[in-house]
């Protein structure tokens, strides 16, 4: 019997809380949407006007060999934990 192969990628969006998701994307782990998060709140003017308004949530798992797509909705992180971060990074508190 022929051993069927597997990769599994994480599908994550970000949610705006006024409009919905915005664009889908994959990672490989879960920490690595976050890093990708944390940096796009840091840059990003919107998420730092705004960060109560925007949250990061895995929206399904996607097996890359079949093309399977499972859904499942889990908040990741808030823009609001990264913008406070670092803000305290700035002031130094």
């Amino acid at each position: 019997m022929e051993e069927k192969i597997k990769e599994i990628r994480i599908m994550v969006a970000i949610k705006d809380r006024h409009t919905g998701y915005l664009t889908i994307f994959t990672t490989k782990t879960e920490g690595e949407a976050i890093r990708s998060f944390a940096e796009a709140c840091e840059k990003q003017e919107l998420f730092k006007r705004n960060p109560e308004d925007f949250q990061l949530d895995m929206v399904g798992k996607f097996d890359v060999i079949s093309g399977t797509i499972t859904p499942e909705i889990k908040m990741l992180s808030t823009a609001m934990t990264w913008v406070k971060a670092e803000k305290k990074k700035v002031d130094g508190k």
